[in-house]
């Protein structure tokens, strides 16, 4: 006599434990799709952020390119586009204002062997994400070179 093949298939709990499993693995697969279009966007704000600061920097260092500048005048033209001053290069992260952009200007020597340049170092900070996060560039607009 030959044996009998069982022609049954699969069981109504092995389905289940089958679909079980599968949807585990599917929703650790798709919560880590979701961190990462999560991060992309954040990047994507941030790096949005960083240019319009880049853009804030890069007038300052065409307008005041001329090293004839003073602490005085750079303020001036900052506080014109509505940024807030801060007293202290420590207070540049507390927000003051409506405006979410603040700045601080210090007069700095940067000294190379024997040659000496004289100028501002401007800090330039922006809020964005609620007040949550900040974006923060320093440049220098020199002033003389001696």
């Amino acid at each position: 006599m030959k044996p009998i093949k069982s022609n049954r298939g699969l069981t109504l709990v092995e389905i289940i434990v089958a679909i079980a499993i599968l949807g585990i693995i599917l929703t650790a697969i798709l919560s880590m799709f979701d961190v990462s279009i999560k991060e992309t966007f954040k990047s994507g704000f941030r790096s949005k952020e960083v240019m319009e600061v880049q853009d804030i920097i890069d007038d300052l260092q065409t307008k005041f390119s001329q090293g004839s500048s003073s602490s005085s005048v750079i303020e001036t033209y900052l506080s014109g586009k509505g940024y807030n001053k801060a007293a202290t290069a420590s207070a540049l992260s507390t927000k003051v204002g409506t405006k979410n952009v603040n700045y601080f200007v210090q007069y700095k020597e940067i000294t190379s062997g024997a040659t000496t340049a004289k100028g501002y170092e401007v800090s330039v900070l922006k809020f964005f994400n609620n007040d949550n996060n900040t974006v923060r560039l320093t440049a220098f607009i020199y002033r003389s070179v001696e």
